[in-house]
C-alpha cells in the first residue's frame, strides 16, 4: 500500500480513546490521519473498506467479529510489515493470539498494548503519553488505584467519545482542569446515589444475574455499575 493515509480505527471507550490517542500523536505531522471511534458491530466493515480503498490502518481495542475479514487480513499480510492490530481481549489471544499482525497482552489495557510496543519499537518523543496511558489502564481493568479514571469515564459519558478524542489529541495530558474536574464529580456524585438505590432494589444476590428496575440507571450507568457489581 502506498497511500499517505492511515486509518486508525479504535473503540469508544476511555481505552480505545486513549489508543486512538497514542496513534495520533504517533503520526500526526507526519501521516494523514483518519479516526473512527466505533463498536464492535462495525468494525469489520471499516477494515474491509480500508483493505478495498488501499489505506493503511490499525486497529485497537476491537476485534474482527467475522472469520472472513480475519481470512482477508491473513492474505493481505505480508512477512515482515509491522502489525496493525492491538488488543487485550481473551478471546482475541485464545483465537488469533498467534497472528504475526496482531500484538495481543490480556494483562493490560489496549492503549498499553499499542504504546509499549511503540516504545519497544524505538519511537521517540512519547514518553508523555504514558500517564494517559496509565489513566485508561486503571479505569479498563478495574484497578480503582487512580480516581480520576473514573472522572475521565465519567466525561466521556456526560461529553460524547469525539468530544474527549478531540481534548487530547490538542492536550494528551490527563491532568483535569478546574472545570473538568468539577463537572465529572458532579456526574459521579449523582451516579452514585443511582447506584445505591439500584443496589437497594437488587438486594441480596443468590445467582450471577442482577435485575435491576426501570427507571433507576441511566445511559451510561451499565459499564460502571457492572464493574461495581463485580468488583
Amino acid at each position: 500500500m502506498n497511500s499517505s493515509l492511515l486509518h486508525v480505527i479504535s473503540h469508544t471507550d476511555l481505552d480505545g480513546i486513549a489508543a486512538a490517542t497514542v496513534a495520533w500523536h504517533r503520526w500526526n505531522g507526519k501521516r494523514m490521519l483518519k479516526v473512527s471511534l466505533a463498536s464492535y458491530g462495525t468494525v469489520d466493515s471499516l477494515i474491509l473498506e480500508s483493505l478495498d480503498a488501499g489505506q493503511e490502518f490499525i486497529v485497537m481495542d476491537l476485534f474482527c467479529q467475522d472469520g472472513r475479514t480475519v481470512d482477508a487480513l491473513d492474505r493481505f499480510y505480508e512477512a515482515g510489515d509491522p502489525p496493525f492490530a492491538f488488543d487485550h481481549h481473551e478471546t482475541t489471544a485464545q483465537k488469533y493470539g498467534n497472528r504475526p499482525w496482531a500484538v495481543v497482552d490480556t494483562s493490560c489495557c489496549a492503549a498499553k498494548v499499542y504504546y509499549e510496543w511503540l516504545v519497544r519499537e524505538g519511537v521517540p518523543g512519547i514518553g508523555g503519553l504514558k500517564p494517559l496511558v496509565d489513566i485508561a489502564n486503571d479505569r479498563d481493568l478495574w484497578l480503582n488505584e487512580n480516581p480520576d479514571s473514573r472522572l475521565w469515564n465519567a466525561l466521556i459519558t456526560l461529553c460524547g467519545s469525539w468530544t474527549i478524542f478531540t481534548r487530547l489529541a490538542v492536550n494528551p495530558d490527563p491532568a483535569l482542569s478546574p472545570l473538568e474536574r468539577s463537572a465529572a464529580e458532579e456526574f459521579v456524585e449523582k451516579q452514585k446515589k443511582r447506584f445505591a438505590h439500584a443496589l437497594e432494589k437488587i438486594g441480596p444476590r443468590t445467582s450471577d444475574i442482577a435485575f435491576v428496575e426501570p427507571g433507576i440507571l441511566e445511559f451510561g450507568d451499565v459499564s460502571d455499575f457492572g464493574g461495581l457489581i463485580l468488583d
